[in-house]
């Protein structure tokens, strides 16, 4: 409530940036974002109504500003091992995030970069269902790529955008029901499976014309 700890002060003091943790599958709060940094390829979850200008005491409605967060380091390169944080439990689920400032094809890193995770779906935040949004099962053996359940979007957001996974998106993995006592799940991110070729999915942006302006 006073703006501890690198926190912007509420009056609730009520935790809006969380992690997951993939033994027990739960949300942990981030209690601190002065030690807690920002890690290439690690998972998050955040609700952001708008800038600092937006009264949340005003209204429950209350929409914010256009909003930008802005991240400062080093562009991570090369391939990206993500195994400590995936879920070593059959059918247990982990929060992955994109370690790349660069889109990524899903379909040909779980397909060919994994070991011991369902190489069929994956499961992504969607803004656009609800009131709240909510989450779609990604099917990457449909061709084109589709997601459960469809929500209709213009020509150039529809599903198959979903084959890639965007710049500081995260979603959940599920490891496979059949896991072995020996074995433990594993997945790589892969300079080969980035792309610059495709529009932004609506899990970050409603303007399919955005863009990232990168100085180096």
């Amino acid at each position: 409530t006073n703006g501890d700890n690198g926190l912007d002060a509420t009056s609730t003091g009520n935790p809006s940036l969380f992690s997951w943790d993939s033994q027990n599958e739960s949300w942990l709060t981030i209690s601190n974002t002065n030690l807690n940094t920002l890690e290439a390829g690690k998972a998050y979850g955040i609700l952001i109504r708008g800038d600092r200008g937006t009264n949340i005491y005003e209204a429950n409605i209350a929409k914010g500003d256009d909003t930008r967060l802005r991240s400062l380091g080093t562009i991570l390169t090369g391939d990206v091992n993500m195994d400590n944080d995936l879920n070593p439990n059959s059918e247990g689920f982990a929060l992955i995030g994109n370690p790349y400032q660069a889109e990524v094809d899903m379909k040909a890193t779980l397909a060919t970069s994994s070991t011991h995770l369902d190489k069929r779906f994956y499961y992504a935040y969607k803004p656009g269902i609800g009131e709240r949004g909510g989450y779609v099962t990604v099917d990457l053996d449909s061709e084109p790529v589709e997601h459960i359940p469809e929500v209709p979007l213009n020509d150039n957001m529809g599903s198959e955008k979903f084959r890639f996974l965007q710049v500081n998106q995260s979603v959940f993995v599920q490891t496979v029901s059949d896991l072995q006592p020996n074995e433990v799940p594993t997945l790589t991110f892969k300079e080969e499976f980035k792309t610059d070729d495709t529009s932004t999915n609506q899990d970050l942006r409603v303007n399919s014309n955005s863009k990232i302006d990168l100085n180096i």
